[in-house]
């Protein structure tokens, strides 16, 4: 998916572990990022994507540890 691809390829994004589904244009994303700012970048990054009608976010934040 164009989506994925781009989310893969967004280096700020590397911590990110989210799945992206499309059915009828309509885009759910599920998972975990370490932050509200970078689900904020993956959610614009979705909306931004050609042939988006809408997206469903349904992803969690989730800060990551530091041990």
């Amino acid at each position: 998916s164009k989506i994925a691809g781009k989310i893969i390829a967004d280096a700020a994004l590397e911590q990110v572990d989210v799945d992206v589904k499309v059915n009828k244009n309509v885009v759910t994303i599920t998972g975990d990022v370490p932050s509200a700012a970078l689900r904020d970048r993956v959610l614009r990054i979705a909306r931004e994507t050609e042939g988006v009608a809408s997206v469903v976010d349904q992803m969690t934040v989730r800060p990551r540890s530091q041990d």
